[in-house]
């Protein structure tokens, strides 16, 4: 059940795992962004 982490790492379902994590954290990142620049144009 425990893998090492590099073969851990290499298997697709942590590869799919990781690669949502960063497209969530792209998205919020977008979203945060967007939030500022509605601020600064919304004044």
């Amino acid at each position: 059940m425990f893998l090492p982490l590099h073969q851990k790492r290499s298997s697709p379902e942590f590869r799919g795992m990781v690669a949502q994590k960063e497209r969530l954290a792209l998205y919020a990142h977008c979203a945060h962004l967007s939030a500022i620049v509605t601020e600064f144009t919304g004044q």
